[in-house]
């Protein structure tokens, strides 16, 4: 049938997804027993998310790839996605890992 198939990682995208992902009541209260994780992670991902990539530019490049003769068989949108997943490929698991807590506990920290 000759259909070229590939995967698209835009990596953060706006959308309502932030405003939702923290949203149970539970882990708002602060003697909840994951409320510091949480809210680190909701700073975290705020921060992240105010830089996203926008739907369009997302719909862009998928407009773009389909028109196209040959396509590779990966296509990573954005710098971060790139930088995230070249990072992935080089360091050990526990590393990457490791590098990505201190990133969330920082802006935990900042916040």
């Amino acid at each position: 049938f000759n259909v070229q198939v590939c995967l698209i990682e835009p990596g953060p995208v706006k959308s309502n997804w932030e405003k939702t992902a923290f949203s149970v009541e539970n882990f708002e209260s602060e003697d909840s027993l994951y409320a510091l994780e949480v809210n680190a992670a909701k700073s975290f991902y705020s921060g992240v998310y105010q830089n996203a990539l926008s739907p369009k530019a997302v719909a862009q490049k998928i407009v773009f790839l389909s028109m196209s003769q040959k396509i590779k068989a990966r296509y990573l949108i954005g710098l971060k996605t790139q930088l995230l997943l070249a990072l992935y490929r080089i360091l050990p698991s526990s590393w990457y890992d490791s590098l990505f807590r201190l990133i969330v506990l920082k802006r935990k920290r900042d916040a």
